[in-house]
């Protein structure tokens, strides 16, 4: 039995070898390709989103047509939308920017005195405005409207402002007196209407400073 059986287990291990060593050249060889056709691929992938993030939009190179070459293509169609969305972003800001700059300029360049007003409270003035009455930017935002006013102002004033928050009227022109910091009065010549301010009603304020001609009228009288 043993002489007979001899031949047949050496066959058989040398088959069971064989087909280990079959199955193992096979296991390599995927594994193989696994990582020249998968696995390089998705990490050039990683590594450019990973690119993007830092804002570089740099395109994949695409060859062939397997799936992971859609995917790189799929990639490459993202990266262009995205670099002529910044394009678009970048054009935008650029003329915020610039509008900004007009703004500025208007604002802190004219002799007019300009505030704005939102739920009773100051929320923006200009230099020339601040320089009137004497305030500096932080004390003068979050004041309330009327404690600017003269006492004796200060009660028709508020109902005037009033009447233009609540929209019963959308602009109004008068003269009342201001006060500054140091206790002088000051005339104002003051326009005021009702404007659209962060998505919530505002007014805004435009006034000159007729202190001048109201003393000389005082004198001529």
């Amino acid at each position: 039995d043993d002489d007979y059986m001899a031949p047949i287990i050496m066959v058989k291990r040398i088959v069971s070898i064989g087909t280990f060593g079959v199955f193992l050249i096979i296991l390599i060889t995927m594994f193989v390709l696994f990582i020249w056709r998968i696995n390089r691929p998705l990490k050039k992938i990683i590594q450019a989103t990973e690119e993007i993030s830092k804002g570089n939009l740099a395109p994949l190179p695409v060859k062939g047509k397997d799936e992971i070459s859609k995917v790189a293509f799929a990639f490459n169609f993202m990266v262009r939308s995205l670099a002529k969305d910044k394009e678009k972003i970048s054009a935008i800001i650029k003329e915020l920017r610039n509008s900004e700059e007009q703004y500025r300029i208007l604002t802190e360049s004219s002799l007019a005195n300009i505030a704005m007003i939102q739920k009773d409270e100051y929320m923006f003035a200009n230099k020339m405005m601040l320089q009137s009455l004497k305030f500096n930017y932080k004390a003068f935002m979050g004041l309330k409207f009327w404690e600017v006013f003269h006492p004796k102002d200060r009660g028709w004033v508020t109902k005037k402002i009033q009447t233009i928050q609540t929209g019963r009227s959308d602009k109004d022109h008068f003269e009342c007196r201001v006060l500054s910091t140091l206790g002088k009065i000051l005339w104002f010549e003051l326009l005021a209407t009702q404007i659209l301010y962060r998505g919530k009603n505002a007014i805004l304020i435009h006034a000159i400073d007729i202190t001048t001609k109201k003393n000389d009228q005082y004198e001529r009288r």
